[in-house]
């Protein structure tokens, strides 16, 4: 009986812990897609801030229209960049649930075998 104690104890620890990881794992990738969501706005809204303010004082210098399509362009490139940047972070955040995912069935399996090969009594 006491074997079997332990190690009911033992793979219901390892059950309990690989929960609390996958629980704190996910909070972190949540905090940490929000976190890199937050800031890619805001540079995006900061470039494209500074873009107007130069795009009007070129305006009023009477600078080129090549000047005000690079400064387009690099609107558009922050946009695209602040995309990937959103993106990326969703993919980590899934690739990290899926590993606790994966350790959580491990932790099961082997909980599951030892119950079914539990030495006599």
């Amino acid at each position: 009986m006491g074997l079997s104690n332990f190690f009911s104890s033992l793979f219901g620890k390892a059950k309990q812990t690989a929960e609390n990881a996958k629980e704190n794992l996910s909070e972190v990738a949540d905090n940490a897609m929000e976190k890199v969501t937050e800031v890619a706005a805001e540079v995006k809204e900061t470039v494209e801030n500074v873009a107007e303010t130069a795009s009007q004082k070129l305006d009023e210098m009477g600078v080129s229209e090549k000047v005000a399509d690079f400064v387009e362009t690099a609107k558009e490139k922050v946009a695209d960049a602040t995309e990937w940047v959103e993106e990326k972070a969703h993919q980590a955040k899934e690739a990290v649930e899926n590993v606790v995912e994966k350790a959580e069935d491990k932790v099961e399996d082997v909980a599951k075998d030892e119950a079914t090969e539990k030495p006599a009594e």
